[in-house]
């Protein structure tokens, strides 16, 4: 009976593996959610490189958008 429950279980942990390469966005989300918790503690040397990037990754979209919103009203008003 024990190896039945092996068996199942390693089943499990196979269909888990797999879902990781199902789904890879929940693999980005959990690379997310591990370089926050390093960025928290502080005591990694990558914690400039994290924040950082997440400040960039957030103003960047933003100063596109702004951007990209005055160019079409400019070329609007224009016409």
């Amino acid at each position: 009976m024990a190896a039945m429950v092996r068996t199942r279980d390693s089943a499990h942990t196979s269909r888990a593996e797999l879902d990781v390469l199902h789904h890879p966005l929940h693999a980005a989300e959990h690379e997310i959610e591990h370089l926050w918790s390093l960025a928290a503690e502080g005591e990694s040397a990558a914690t400039p490189v994290i924040l950082i990037g997440t400040w960039i990754a957030v103003v960047v979209p933003l100063v596109l958008a702004v951007v990209g919103i005055a160019l079409v009203v400019a070329y609007l008003i224009t016409r």
